[in-house]
Parts: C-alpha cells; structure tokens; sequence
C-alpha cells in the first residue's frame, strides 16, 4: 500500500454540522498518510484526494467543509525530492558500471590470449569464472562505497535503516552485475561488439526499473517486463532501507531475488565457457 486515508469516528457529524452551521467553528478533517519514500506516488495520491474533496464539493454546491491533513506520512517524513532519487541513482550507476567494465575487461582477457592460456592451465571453468567474479566483485564493492560516501557526504539524504545493510544491497548488485558482464563477454570476441550490448544494458535498467519514475507510471502490458530486471529489486530495496527504516526482515526477498540471479548468470557463464573450451 502507499497510503491510507483516515476518518475519524465523528466525521460525518461534523460535516452535516458544518453544512447546516457555517459558524461553526468545528472543523471537519481527514488524514491521508502516505509512503513519502516515492514522492512521485505519495504526491499524486494527495492530489487526487484534494481533487475528489473538490469534486463532491462542487457537486453539493457547498464550500468545503472538510480539511486534509497531509503533514504526518508513515515513511520518509521530511524527505526531499533527492533523498527518495538517490538511492535509484546508486543502484543505476553499480549495476551499471559494474556490467560494462566487467563485459569489457573479460572481452580483453580472451583479446589479448590471456583467458585461453588460463584454459590451458588443469583451473575448471567453475574457478576461472570464480576468480575472474571475486577480483571484479572487490572493484565493484570499492565503488559502492564511493558512491555510497558521496550520497551522505555531498548530498546529504536521507538514510534513516542501517547503512551497512544498504551497502549490502549496493554490494550484491555489483555482484549481479559483473556476473552478467562475465555472461555476456561470451558472445562478444573484440571490444567493438562488447559496445553493442550498451543498449541492452543500460535502456531497461534506465526505463523499466523505477530508477526515475515509479513502476506503477509504466504500461500495464510492459509492467512485468521490470520484474526480469535485478535494479528493481535493488531500488526497492535501498529505498526501503534509507527512507523506510526496514530492516533484513523485511527486505530478505529481494535480497535473495538478487542472489539468484547472480547465481544464475554465474552458472551461464561457466557453461558458456565450458562450451567455448571444447
């Protein structure tokens, strides 16, 4: 859910009150508490409660009887516009770095002979891709708490959870993500065709993961399309840490979401090299 509209026992009392004594000084009010962790959402939500309130107004033709109470959401109180768009930034720009200086650093390695000479040696597939993940792993982790740093330093958001669990989240995107550029280096031979999967890279993540725009403004028939996206889960997931408070608990599965598909791109890559040994 990402709000509640509350009435108040008497609610219906005051406005009659109010409608049949314009002195009365007894104002009626509802609440409408929201998720201001997505500002997006939580504003629109409170535009169109302000709208209906309207609406039934002009219908009776009275004035408005009825205030709304707006100033106590549930998450995120006092956010700023920042606070709720940096943690999609972080996981766009982990996963995304992450991904491309992977795809091209492996391209490299099979370019200039390297990889073919670490075929050669009695290492399984399984260990190569192991090695190669973990030295990519620790690059991507140091990046995360750069990016990380800048985002409580420079621009001071809002993190209201544990910033260890929300370098986690950070951390095992990384992981996802330079286990999907260890993948798809085995379809590219040089670095120009490792540049032709940019595209693939950054546009779904860009449109399709709630980086900049909530999930729910995407088509309906293109809505599922997100859930095949690791960022999604890893927006969610920071958002819900920084500005939500929520802790392990509550955050465990799109934390093992993410797990699985680093455990999967893993395991195509390993049999993707398998077969390009033989």
């Amino acid at each position: 859910s990402d709000g509640v509209i509350i009435f108040p026992a008497n609610f219906t009392l005051r406005v009659l009150s109010r409608l049949i004594n314009p002195r009365d000084n007894e104002q009626a009010s509802i609440s409408v508490r929201t998720d201001d962790s997505n500002v997006n959402i939580a504003s629109t939500i409170k535009k169109r409660v302000a709208d209906a309130l309207l609406e039934a107004m002009n219908a009776s033709g009275y004035s408005s009887p009825v205030n709304v109470d707006t100033s106590e959401p549930i998450y995120a109180k006092n956010a700023r516009f920042v606070d709720a768009f940096v943690p999609g930034v972080v996981a766009f720009a982990t996963y995304l770095v992450a991904t491309l200086l992977t795809l091209i650093s492996f391209v490299s390695e099979r370019t200039t002979g390297t990889l073919e000479r670490l075929l050669s040696t009695p290492l399984t597939e399984g260990e190569i891709v192991g090695g190669y993940a973990l030295a990519f792993g620790l690059i991507s982790i140091l990046q995360v708490s750069i990016l990380l740093g800048v985002a409580i330093v420079a621009f001071d958001v809002m993190i209201v959870g544990d910033v260890a669990l929300a370098f986690v989240i950070a951390a095992l995107l990384a992981v996802v993500g330079q286990s999907l550029g260890i993948l798809l280096s085995s379809a590219a031979r040089r670095e120009l065709q490792a540049v032709q999967f940019f595209p693939l890279i950054v546009i779904p993540a860009f449109l399709l993961s709630g980086v900049f725009w909530p999930i729910e403004a995407i088509p309906a028939w293109l809505r599922p399309a997100s859930y095949l996206i690791p960022t999604t889960y890893a927006v969610e997931a920071l958002r819900s840490v920084m500005l939500r408070g929520w802790g392990l608990e509550r955050i465990g599965l799109d934390l093992a979401t993410l797990a699985a598909f680093a455990s999967f791109f893993l395991t195509l890559a390993v049999v993707s090299l398998r077969r390009g040994r033989r």
